[in-house]
């Protein structure tokens, strides 16, 4: 009776089908409420509404993308949290089956405020429910597209942000891009000024099309790999012996990805930072006193370049210590090359 009574009401708010347009069923699974806004209003053009992620929610959208050659496209767009769990998979199963056709998938991930270190598992995960439990055949029947969604925070972020590097932002770079091409599926960026002929061109692979937009593999703010594009030998000219082929294993999960990867952005952390400061300087704490007390000496004079390169070599040293317990070949490169990039 609550299947049926869901299924009325998704008829009644569902917007019939046109014999004038293509029809296309984009399921979007974001990591949080924000970009999956900015990702509804700049790149599908919905209309700007306040979407949520307690529940599904519905839009539809008609694209033409200008091309009289093409007919339009209506797209039934149905939004869900990131990771998909069991139970929005069941909700799911009710308007796309095994067989249903047309249908495109985006995992919109969000560089400013997510957990960086779970997007290789929530991906892996998401991907499995959706063959398990919906019975779909991503790689060959539909297109799927992970979209990294603010993707300007991440400009800088090595210099910027302690708990990052260019080892780990290579690294990262390595992990997505090889699970979008075991899963056949696209790799993008999304910074928040992307221009709008750009985002016509995301919007295009998203729903399965062919773009004219070359293809760019290493910038982090700017990835646009197209299902096709990237290969094994590509992947690996960032560093040879990176296991394009084990990134699904729980080993490398686990033991690599979501050891050296950093977990909440900074600005969350920042925010807790600041909200624990308030709370310290409510009260007294001896410890927070030392560290302001300290902060007010005089720094010595140092040789940056020679505890640059002490520093690195540490870090490298922290790096490889448990990597090479899981038996990784990563390719860090020496402090000289470092100091000089």
């Amino acid at each position: 009776m609550g299947l049926s009574a869901w299924n009325e009401l998704l008829d009644a708010h569902r917007v019939p089908h046109s014999e004038d347009a293509d029809q296309v069923t984009l399921v979007l699974s974001a990591e949080t409420q924000n970009i999956l806004q900015d990702f509804l209003v700049g790149v599908l053009q919905v209309k700007d509404e306040k979407p949520s992620l307690a529940a599904i929610g519905y839009y539809h959208k008609v694209l033409d993308f200008g091309l009289k050659e093409r007919r339009p496209l209506s797209i039934h767009v149905y939004t869900v949290a990131s990771p998909l769990t069991a139970t929005a998979v069941d909700l799911l199963s009710i308007f796309v089956g095994p067989d249903t056709v047309n249908v495109r998938w985006g995992f919109l991930l969000d560089w400013q405020r997510g957990s960086h270190k779970t997007w290789l598992r929530g991906l892996r995960e998401s991907f499995d429910q959706l063959q398990h439990k919906l019975g779909r055949d991503l790689e060959n029947l539909d297109f799927c597209t992970v979209v990294l969604m603010r993707s300007q925070i991440c400009v800088g972020l090595d210099l910027r942000s302690p708990h990052w590097n260019s080892l780990k932002m290579e690294f990262l770079n390595q992990s997505l891009r090889s699970l979008a091409l075991l899963r056949r599926a696209s790799l993008l960026a999304v910074e928040q000024d992307s221009a709008p002929e750009l985002l016509i061109e995301i919007c295009r692979v998203v729903l399965g099309q062919e773009s004219s937009q070359t293809p760019n593999y290493i910038d982090m703010n700017r990835l646009f790999v197209p299902r096709g594009c990237d290969s094994e030998p590509k992947i690996k000219t960032m560093g040879e012996s990176f296991p394009v082929s084990q990134i699904e294993a729980e080993s490398f999960i686990a033991g690599q990805f979501e050891r050296l990867i950093p977990g909440a952005s900074d600005e969350q952390q920042e925010k807790e930072r600041k909200e624990r400061k308030e709370e310290v300087e409510k009260g007294d704490d001896p410890e927070f006193d030392q560290l302001s007390d300290s902060s007010s000496h005089d720094i010595p004079e140092i040789d940056v370049q020679k505890k640059l390169a002490q520093i690195y070599q540490e870090q490298k040293s922290s790096l490889l210590d448990p990597v090479a317990s899981h038996e990784s070949t990563i390719d860090i490169p020496s402090a000289k090359e470092a100091l000089e990039l």
